[in-house]
């Protein structure tokens, strides 16, 4: 569980200092924030595909 927690973090940290460079960078482009916006919800996805499977480990072995 605490693997999750901390590629949770990971996510959260990285997603965040990649908008604060875009926000900062002095070309703004639709096409930067559409590529953070797609890596953001691919890292949710895969986050919460593997809190699922951990929970259901977890289920099936207690």
């Amino acid at each position: 569980m605490w693997i999750l927690a901390g590629f949770l973090l990971f996510g959260i940290v990285a997603f965040a200092y990649n908008a604060w460079l875009i926000k900062n960078s002095k070309e703004r482009s639709f096409k930067k924030g559409c590529i953070l916006v797609f890596c953001a919800t691919g890292y949710l996805g895969l986050f919460l595909y593997g809190f699922v499977w951990a929970l259901m480990h977890a289920i099936d072995n207690s």
